[in-house]
């Protein structure tokens, strides 16, 4: 019989980290679990899952930043055009 599998509050963790780009065997170190553990969980769909949704909010906000970035070089790159800026 299958083992029943859950969503903890360590997946979690353990999907943060690599949907943030951290290899397994960092993760599962920076977890404090085996990395034959962390290779079980990323066999799950229900894992693979929650690294996607962690992954697609992590770019939501480098998109952000960026957007936020891009428009303070405009904003002062305007400035050095009109004088503003020395």
């Amino acid at each position: 019989m299958a083992r029943t599998w859950t969503i903890t509050p360590k997946t979690h963790e353990v999907a943060l980290l690599i949907s943030q780009g951290m290899t397994q065997e960092r993760a599962a170190k920076e977890a404090q679990i085996a990395l034959r553990t962390l290779e079980h969980w990323l066999e799950r769909p229900e894992f693979q899952s929650l690294v996607e949704q962690y992954r697609a909010h992590v770019v939501d906000k480098l998109a952000l930043a960026l957007d936020e970035g891009m428009r303070s070089m405009v904003a002062l790159w305007q400035q050095m055009v009109d004088g503003g800026v020395r």
